[in-house]
């Protein structure tokens, strides 16, 4: 007889701790008052539809009842047997992850048309992205577009001594200074004979011009790679010529510095003795107010802004401060345009516009200006963009964009 004893719990139930079943003495030592039936417990897990997990498989108990178990000790016949569990195609108590169309699932699944769901770092950049373009108005400049195109940007090399430029003495504007024969129309021939170098620039790649300290001065931003930015400059163009065209202009307006064609500034400004930077006046500023509105003038604008970003970042931070402040000690001050960093524009409606050789001494020296070409010109036929101090001649296409200092060029 082996080492055999019996536990009772206080509900009177008995059971044996450790029985040796091939000894017959263990086996007459006590007789339990109820009998282990394993076919019935298999038959009502199959009633209740109890399921169990083995090996990626969904199997169930067998259906077939097991001979009841006379002794202590369940017969062999009543034990679990692996071989008799039938797999099982389909889970009733999962829900499917294919659904028929008349009971379609909340859930995604892979033959699902609903959008499959972001991860949280997607959802992230994504919101920064909207937060981006919804206070600047366009998107940021992104490491990617910095490597793509300033990095890899092949610059034009000039002579330029930055610092002998004329900056008045407060160093906030630029000096102003006449030229002689500034009215004069000039040959590209002769241009390139007095030492001048003509860049047959497309209009799509960026290219730079950098100084004699290898400082990034101007930069032929061009356009995105999109038909229907080009196809929005060109609507711009359109109504600017339109505006030309409708105005019963004045004298005065006909002809100024920059030339014989009428132009309209629209915005802030501050000089001339202002105690506060204020908004331009005048009876068209009605005008422009409408035309800035448009949308195709709002992209070009973006377009514009995000340039100056993307190459001049700390000049564009500072333009960005400065509002902020301006917005502050001024609660009417407000964008020029929405979304655009720049607080003026100048429209100038045609419809030949040829510019005298002039500078813009009231703009900021230490930012630049963006210039926007329009019009159903050739940029090889006469529409090209001439840089003094850097001795260097542009063709600009319609459409493109090219940054400069317009305060000291």
């Amino acid at each position: 007889m082996g080492s055999t004893f019996v536990r009772m719990t206080r509900s009177g139930w008995s059971f044996l701790e450790m029985i040796d079943k091939n000894d017959p003495e263990d086996l007459a030592v006590v007789q339990l008052d109820f009998a282990i039936d394993m076919g019935l417990l298999a038959q009502q897990a199959v009633d209740d539809a109890e399921v169990i997990e083995q090996e990626g498989w969904l199997m169930t108990l067998p259906s077939a009842s097991v001979p009841l178990a006379t002794g202590i000790i369940p017969s062999e016949a009543s034990l679990f047997n692996p071989e008799e569990y039938v797999p099982m195609k389909t889970n009733p108590l999962k829900r499917s992850r294919t659904h028929s169309p008349e009971t379609p699932s909340k859930r995604f699944s892979l033959t699902s048309d609903l959008p499959r769901p972001q991860r949280s770092n997607n959802r992230h950049r994504r919101r920064h992205r909207a937060e981006g373009i919804a206070k600047d108005g366009h998107p940021r400049g992104s490491g990617k577009a910095f490597e793509r195109f300033v990095l890899t940007a092949e610059p034009i090399r000039t002579h330029l001594e930055s610092e002998e430029l004329p900056i008045a003495k407060g160093g906030w504007v630029a000096a102003s200074c006449s030229y002689y024969g500034a009215k004069v129309k000039r040959e590209l021939e002769k241009m390139k004979a007095q030492g001048f170098t003509h860049i047959p620039w497309k209009g799509k790649t960026p290219i730079c011009a950098v100084d004699s300290e290898d400082r990034v001065v101007l930069v032929a931003a061009g356009g995105p790679n999109d038909p229907s930015y080009w196809e929005d400059a060109a609507k711009m163009s359109e109504l600017m010529l339109r505006m030309g065209a409708d105005t019963q202009w004045e004298v005065a307006e006909r002809h100024s510095k920059r030339g014989d064609f009428p132009s309209v500034a629209h915005g802030w400004s501050y000089g001339k003795g202002q105690p506060m930077p204020q908004r331009l006046g005048g009876k068209r500023q009605k005008m422009m107010a409408e035309f800035v509105r448009n949308p195709c003038v709002r992209r070009v604008a973006h377009y514009q802004s995000a340039s100056f970003a993307l190459w001049f970042p700390k000049a564009y931070g500072e333009f960005q401060r400065r509002n902020a402040q301006l917005k502050v000690k001024n609660p009417e001050y407000n964008e020029n345009i929405e979304g655009s960093v720049y607080s003026c524009c100048t429209a100038n409606c045609g419809p030949n516009t040829w510019t005298h050789i002039h500078r813009d001494t009231m703009n900021a020296t230490g930012a630049c200006c963006a210039i926007t070409s329009g019009g159903p010109h050739g940029p090889t036929k006469g529409g090209q963009l001439i840089i003094w101090d850097l001795k260097l001649i542009f063709d600009f296409p319609p459409g493109s964009t090219i940054l400069l200092p317009s305060a000291l060029f």
